[in-house]
């Protein structure tokens, strides 16, 4: 009967060891999934110039911290976030810190081609769609995703 109930303690022992080892495991690897991945780098990194007429003289400057450099004549430091879920892609400029913009956001649509980015813009809410007259052009000078 001590034997038995040895037995039995010994097998239940093993069972809670090989139990906790699966559960561990388990945890491990749930944790590495979840893990955190960087996010893809933003198709718009580098340095865009203008092409079109209707933005001649203006540049982008568009960094991997979410910052960037529009330049009008004079540079304005702002910032950047890209909606690629959406189609078109959606960017959102914001930070102005000088100018009629100051403290506001600019809704634009953008659609990126090899090195060409059109873009068109709206003080107010994001385009439904481009409009030939306002889209701008900007070809990219250097950087790159």
């Amino acid at each position: 009967m001590a034997s038995d109930l040895r037995q039995t303690v010994f097998e239940t022992g093993n069972n809670a060891m090989v139990n906790h080892l699966l559960l561990s495991s388990a945890t491990a690897l749930m944790l590495a999934s979840c893990a955190h991945t960087p996010p893809k780098p933003s198709p718009l990194l580098g340095t865009w110039t203008a092409t079109s007429q209707n933005a001649a003289g203006s540049s982008f400057h568009f960094r991997p911290d979410g910052s960037a450099t529009w330049n009008l004549g004079q540079p304005f430091e702002i910032r950047y976030l890209i909606n690629d879920s959406s189609a078109p892609t959606r960017l959102d400029l914001s930070g102005f810190q000088t100018g009629p913009l100051k403290g506001r956001t600019l809704y634009c649509l953008i659609e990126l081609a090899n090195d060409t980015l059109r873009m068109d813009c709206e003080p107010t809410a994001h385009p439904a769609s481009f409009n030939p007259g306002q889209t701008q052009v900007f070809t990219r000078q250097s950087g790159g995703a």
